[in-house]
């Protein structure tokens, strides 16, 4: 059974250029962004928008996201 990629090992690979990687960071994490900006908003929509929001941000600046200062899901 092979080994799932770490959430670091992940954003390596994207900050080099791998959008499967971060689709899988994408898809691994996305729901709980939403049920938190539902739980945050009371609005599916507006989380649904506000989800979309904080993948285009991980995305337009991989660089900022630094494993030592903590985990990648309450950087998100």
């Amino acid at each position: 059974m092979a080994q799932l990629a770490s959430d670091e090992e992940l954003m390596e690979q994207a900050r080099r250029g791998s959008r499967t990687s971060f689709g899988a960071i994408y898809e691994r994490h996305a729901g709980r962004v939403y049920r938190f900006a539902v739980q945050l908003t009371g609005n599916r929509g507006m989380a649904e928008e506000i989800t979309q929001e904080v993948f285009l941000s991980l995305l337009s600046a991989l660089d900022g996201y630094d494993v030592r200062r903590g985990a990648l899901v309450p950087y998100l």
